[in-house]
């Protein structure tokens, strides 16, 4: 029986093809014994190529030397070539400041990718991902963390998922396999050991096929996660900008809360921040629209928004700003930045750069724009802020500092990609008119 859910699980999920070598972590335990001798049986039916990875933790002295022994001799009596290695995973972890369990489990997928393997094997099976979703549900996690143990993740595959441990110690007794048992596993003092011997016997008694129930559940919880990944992958190729690296905040006010924080989520991956905590989600998620906002993630990556986008900062200041006084009664060329300002006196206007100089107020300048500058559009008629017309052309905020903008005392006159205000237009009876434009001013200073 447990060979059929063993390839049916293969199968049905792809994880192996014709050709691929498989390291399989073994720790001597009946788990990854079967499963290695389930990969043996079925090699040449695979196409595979099957060898077997054991690391040595050091955190068990003489226990540890006899599952090393053990599986030496399991793997010899198999003909499976066996790499093994060592390591101070206790003062790794004190060295790197990890959680013991975290670090070894670093040290282990280190180790086995170090092999050259296509596929890592390793011996979850369903009574691991029932008390992992316990233990997660029991922390308050969310629907991805109760999903629980994945059938693979990237090149690492689980292809006993679906087995229950009596099945696999079933499997053992009728092989002939012997494996060894970790004294710690019967240690209530650890909270997976508790849920296994106390947590999920309760349950048991409230439901006697609570196992398939639980696996059925496991199944409806992935699928709902797999949709919600998908279209998090949908909406997120919508609001990333590739050019300008950020997050365009608009279209997510639209959006469910749920959907909003995986995004933000998938974000935070693309930031180099691959697994942040809820907490700092949530808060990101609850201030996501204020300008100015910045959190700094224990990573110390922070991320800043400025109310219309979401981005990474580097620590790069901006620009400093400008502001250069305008004659109108002789012709100017301006150096703003990278650009050139061209203020020509005219007799005719000059299509969308023309202003009627009557309707220019004191103190006119050439300046970078500030918040609140708008533009009524010449065609339109409509009003809207530089703000939300550069962040629909795209434009980064450290280069809008760097855009011209032709202002007076009583708001702008003419904005760099948006033109002339409707109301600086000359008109009939107009007398005085200059035309404004910008061109790039590398061809004139050679940059």
């Amino acid at each position: 029986m447990i060979g059929n859910k063993f390839l049916e699980t293969v199968r049905s999920n792809s994880l192996l093809q014709s050709g691929d070598k498989v390291a399989v972590g073994v720790s001597g335990g009946a788990d990854s014994v079967c499963l290695l001798h389930l990969l043996v049986t079925y090699r040449d039916e695979l196409g595979i190529e099957v060898i077997a990875a054991h690391l040595n933790h050091g955190l068990r002295g003489e226990d540890a030397d006899r599952d090393e022994a053990f599986v030496r001799s399991f793997c010899d009596s198999l003909g499976v070539p066996l790499f093994v290695e060592r390591a101070d995973v206790a003062f790794l972890a004190k060295e790197k400041g990890l959680g013991v369990e975290e670090c070894g489990r670093e040290a282990r997928y280190a180790f086995f990718r170090s092999l050259g393997a296509d596929k890592i094997a390793t011996a979850h099976h369903l009574n691991d991902a029932i008390e992992t979703f316990l233990f997660r549900f029991a922390r308050g996690t969310g629907l991805r963390g109760l999903c629980s143990i994945p059938v693979r993740r990237g090149d690492v595959i689980r292809p006993l998922i679906n087995c229950t441990r009596d099945e696999i110690e079933e499997y053992c007794k009728a092989h002939n396999l012997s494996y060894v048992t970790d004294a710690s596993n019967g240690d209530p003092s650890y909270s997976r050991n508790k849920i296994r011997m106390d947590v999920v016997p309760a349950l048991k008694e409230l439901n006697q096929s609570f196992e398939s129930a639980a696996a059925r559940c496991l199944t409806l919880l992935q699928a709902d996660e797999d949709y919600l990944t998908q279209e998090t992958e949908r909406a997120y190729r919508l609001l990333f900008d590739e050019k300008t690296t950020c997050l365009e905040l608009g279209p997510m006010k639209d959006l469910h809360p749920a959907l909003r924080t995986r995004v933000l989520r998938r974000f935070c991956a693309d930031c180099g921040i691959p697994e942040p905590e809820e907490k700092h989600i949530l808060l990101v998620d609850s201030r996501l629209f204020e300008k100015g906002f910045a959190l700094t993630f224990p990573s110390g990556t922070v991320l800043r928004t400025d109310g219309e986008t979401l981005m990474r900062d580097d620590g790069e200041e901006l620009p400093e700003k400008l502001r250069i006084p305008v004659s109108l009664t002789e012709d100017q060329r301006i150096l703003f930045y990278e650009k050139i300002v061209s203020i020509a006196c005219a007799e005719n206007p000059g299509g969308n750069n023309a202003v009627d100089v009557d309707k220019i107020g004191r103190n006119p300048v050439v300046r970078s724009p500030e918040p609140g500058d708008a533009v009524t559009m010449q065609k339109r008629g409509c009003t809207k802020t530089l703000k939300k017309l550069y962040t629909e052309l795209k434009i980064p905020a450290r280069e809008r500092v760097k855009l011209p903008v032709l202002a007076d005392e009583n708001g702008v006159i003419w904005a760099a990609f948006a033109g002339v205000d409707r109301s600086r237009t000359p008109e009939e009876h107009t007398k005085k008119i200059i035309n404004i434009y910008s061109e790039d001013a590398k061809n004139e200073y050679g940059y």
